[in-house]
């Protein structure tokens, strides 16, 4: 717990572990990581590829669950994509069959979101990063 009168942090992560089923038994990605970033705090995760980077990422955006310890962000806990939080995967993973605009707004579907709302500020963010062409 953070001590009285600190400053909650953006993302708190205590104890965290990952283990993936596989057939030739489990596979521990994550085991016991601690890590606490403050809000506006600016970090980079380094280590060689397959140290489980990707899976903390993934969990931090709630699209994995972890299999121990605690995940709060914002002071809450993670349960699920957190609202107002994006992530860009190392590979492009646009669904082909869907519009740029589309791919954009998927997110807000996820949530259940109106895309009717949302779709202003997706355009806006496409024109931004000079694809509003592809709207």
């Amino acid at each position: 717990m953070p001590a009285t009168g600190a400053a909650t942090p953006c993302v708190d992560v205590r104890g965290a572990g990952k283990i993936y089923p596989s057939r030739r038994g489990e596979v521990v990605a994550l085991q016991d990581v601690t890590l606490r970033i403050e809000d506006g705090e600016f970090i980079s995760l380094l280590g060689p590829s397959g140290c489980g980077k990707s899976t903390l990422l993934k969990c931090v955006a709630g699209l994995e669950d972890l299999s121990s310890g605690h995940l709060i962000v914002r002071g809450r806990p993670v349960d699920g994509p957190p609202l107002g939080l994006g992530m860009v995967f190392q590979r492009d993973l646009l669904l082909d069959w869907r519009t740029v605009l589309d791919n954009v707004l998927i997110m807000a579907e996820f949530q259940g979101l109106d895309r009717r709302e949302q779709k202003p500020r997706a355009v806006a963010l496409l024109e931004r990063f000079g694809l509003g062409k592809f709207v």
